[in-house]
């Protein structure tokens, strides 16, 4: 019943958007109408006004009904059947579902964020603080200012929001992952691991994905031994396995393997490991690397 009413009210929503756009081009409609009676009953008198004002009122409720129809098919067909939010429905949940200012905002402020105009959304959902908020709302409105701070590289920032919106109440299994890779940018790979070993407590669904991502943290700090057996443990559980392989074949050739760094280099390409251009040319620079120290273990 609930999630019925969410529709509901969310085609309600949809309706009244559609009307705002529809009536600037009914009322641009009733103006030509209006102009071109005008020309025609001066230089024509004999016309009758009332039945000439009848037909361009009628003709302009029409234009709006079918307009609005159309803004409605095509506002609508942006949202799944149960969904109330355009992005992110299982992330907001029952959260920002109303028809006030804040809601709107809430709304525009996920529609900048997915269409990559990170800094505008980011103003967008701190202007929330200004409005009455449950913890609920306060939850998701922090979750997202972090969102926001990380994609433009202030992981500082980021990881705060994080934690505020842990504060209040917010639970879902990214927020470790994404605070653990905020601790990767900001170099503190300890405290990235001991996020991960919380998230496997706590079975979290993305623990496939934290071991290639520490593996990818130790790269970043030039200790490829510490990563090889982060990988070598990805692909053991077959966790995030192309990129397991990969970031395998990586580690291999930077402690001088060339010969396992080749065969798992191979292996990732096979497996379909993604950006395949951009992985070889990455994984032929550091093998060239490599090869000019001359300290290859297979000589």
């Amino acid at each position: 019943m609930k999630r019925f009413l969410k529709r509901i009210k969310r085609n309600l929503i949809c309706l009244k958007n559609a009307q705002k756009k529809s009536a600037r081009i009914a009322i641009s409609v009733m103006y030509v109408a209006f102009f071109s009676f005008g020309l025609s009953y001066f230089l024509d008198d004999s016309e009758d006004i009332t039945e000439i004002l009848l037909i361009i009122a009628l003709f302009t409720l029409f234009i709006d009904i079918f307009i609005t129809f159309c803004y409605y098919l095509i506002e609508r067909s942006n949202y799944r059947f149960f969904a109330f939010h355009k992005y992110d429905d299982e992330l907001i949940g029952d959260n920002f579902t109303g028809f006030g200012k804040k809601d709107n905002i809430f709304a525009e402020a996920l529609d900048t964020l997915f269409d990559k105009k990170v800094k505008k959304a980011l103003d967008l959902f701190i202007s929330l603080k200004d409005y009455e908020l449950t913890e609920s709302e306060k939850s998701v409105m922090y979750f997202y200012i972090a969102r926001c701070y990380q994609l433009m590289g202030y992981f500082s920032n980021a990881y705060t929001n994080y934690e505020t919106a842990v504060s209040y109440g917010f639970e879902n299994d990214l927020v470790p992952l994404f605070m653990s890779r905020c601790c990767s940018d900001m170099g503190e790979i300890e405290k990235a691991v001991e996020i991960y070993n919380k998230a496997c407590e706590n079975n979290n669904e993305y623990t496939a994905v934290f071991r290639t991502d520490i593996g990818r943290m130790y790269l970043s700090e030039n200790n490829a031994r510490e990563a090889l057996k982060w990988f070598l443990e990805a692909v053991e559980k077959r966790e995030d396995y192309s990129n397991a392989l990969g970031g395998c074949a990586i580690a291999y050739t930077l402690i001088h393997d060339l010969k396992n760094g080749e065969d798992y280099y191979k292996k990732a390409l096979l497996n379909n490991i993604p950006n395949p251009d951009d992985f070889t040319s990455y994984y032929k620079k550091i093998q060239a690397s490599v090869v000019l120290d001359g300290k290859s273990s297979d000589n």
